[in-house]
């Protein structure tokens, strides 16, 4: 009988923790109208899991109209707000690819980001401030370029499954968000040509230089919502769980009579 009361308050352990687990939220748009200098953005995927901690980014580039492939960029995620003007809370993550036809990877770094208008280490410039450096990704992009006839520029595929454990909500204090979100979603994602792009021998971007800094590729949005994808164990399937528990345990004692 111990051992069945064993078994019955490890079961109901594991069934609670379940319909405890976390959610997978997922943002998804497509033919963006927004500034386009470097391809019209054609398909967007952003998914986070609150659970493993891992980010999950695709992005589909158009042909560009300016003669000249992207080949770097970055965004910044927010649970909602604009990103842009966050200071504290937000990672901005820089990508560093080539858009030579076929499949190859990139690099990705992630920062602190900075959001206060003014200063050298703000916004776009945040990896100027080497104390903000989080962490890289090397060949953590996958690219895939496919040549458009009659066109020097390509369509380009970029994505990425990162585990983003390493600033997870609450990692750099109580308002620090990192790149998750929930139910509403808030972006700053740029792409552009770079003339240079540098890291030093710690993964920290040294240069990170626009070949024309005026001509980008934006989204740029505010409140949008997200689509709830995965709930592991919903409770419902957990109480149903514990009465078949419940009745195991009527069971047994009816067979001891």
């Amino acid at each position: 009988m111990k051992r069945l009361i064993g078994g019955i308050v490890t079961a109901i352990a594991v069934i609670l923790g379940s319909a405890q687990a976390g959610t997978t939220y997922r943002y998804e748009a497509a033919n963006i109208n927004q500034q386009q200098d470097y391809g019209q953005i054609e398909f967007l995927s952003i998914q986070y899991d609150e659970t493993s901690q891992r980010l999950d980014f695709g992005v589909t580039l158009g042909p560009s109209n300016t003669g000249t492939s992207p080949n770097g960029g970055w965004f910044v995620l927010s649970p909602g707000p604009n990103p842009k003007n966050s200071n504290s809370e937000l990672a901005i993550l820089y990508l560093d690819f080539n858009p030579a036809s076929g499949s190859s990877t990139g690099n990705l770094y992630a920062y602190r980001y900075n959001g206060v208008a003014g200063q050298n280490t703000s916004r776009e410039n945040s990896w100027r401030d080497r104390d903000a450096f989080i962490t890289s990704y090397e060949n953590g992009l996958n690219v895939n370029s496919t040549d458009i006839a009659g066109r020097p520029e390509n369509r380009i595929e970029l994505s990425a499954s990162l585990d983003v454990s390493s600033f997870a909500p609450g990692t750099f204090g109580p308002d620090w968000t990192g790149v998750s979100f929930e139910d509403k979603i808030g972006t700053w994602i740029h792409f552009m040509a770079l003339d240079q792009f540098w890291v030093d021998g710690t993964g920290r971007i040294t240069e990170f230089d626009k070949l024309t800094p005026q001509l980008q590729t934006w989204y740029d949005i505010t409140n949008d919502h997200t689509t709830k994808v995965n709930v592991s164990e919903p409770a419902g399937f957990a109480l149903a769980g514990l009465l078949m528990v419940a009745g195991l345990v009527s069971w047994r004692r009816r067979r001891a009579v």
